[in-house]
């Protein structure tokens, strides 16, 4: 599974070409955290209409929402402030789980 962070999909999503990124990682899930979909449905609702490309990805489970257990939450040490809570998760999980970001 790699987690792909709001700002790489929203690049791919404007060019038009979110199959690349599939294309890029054949072996591998794609995936994103609850904090980064939050970021992606908000830039939606500011007119960012590029992005229903992501949403159409997910309603069609190629890309996945993956959530962390109670668990994981809490052994997820402190991250600096400057990231945004899409990036902060996606660290923060990745570290949990030993996982790549994108």
């Amino acid at each position: 599974m790699i987690l792909v962070d709001t700002n790489i999909l929203s690049t791919f999503a404007r060019v038009g070409e979110m199959e690349l990124l599939f294309d890029l990682f054949k072996r591998s899930k794609l995936a994103v955290t609850p904090a980064v979909l939050d970021e992606l449905n908000e830039a939606l609702a500011h007119g960012c209409a590029w992005l229903a490309q992501v949403t159409l990805l997910l309603d069609q489970g190629r890309l996945e929402v993956v959530v962390a257990a109670p668990d994981e939450i809490h052994a997820w040490t402190p991250l600096p402030a400057s990231l945004g809570a899409g990036e902060a998760e996606c660290i923060a999980f990745c570290q949990a789980r030993d996982w790549p970001f994108l």
